[in-house]
């Protein structure tokens, strides 16, 4: 999965009007937090919506990468 995010990501940042990426899930799915933190997304905080599926909160944090920080590891294994 953190393979295909950072992919996707730099395909986003391919296109030059795209000026930064976000990526949400559930607080309550702390593995899918751990693939923005390994591609170098900062947390910028959280977003109630109607839960999707049963073990959801409707609370979401919002991760966020800007073009202009060039952080972007599309191989989180670098």
């Amino acid at each position: 999965a953190t393979e295909a995010a950072g992919r996707l990501t730099a395909m986003a940042f391919a296109d030059p009007d795209v000026t930064h990426v976000e990526i949400h899930h559930d607080v309550t799915n702390v593995a899918s937090g751990r693939i923005p933190a390994k591609l170098g997304f900062d947390l910028v905080g959280t977003r109630e919506r109607a839960p999707a599926a049963p073990a959801e909160t409707g609370t979401e944090h919002v991760w966020r990468l800007d073009r202009r920080d060039g952080r972007c590891r599309a191989d989180p294994r670098q």
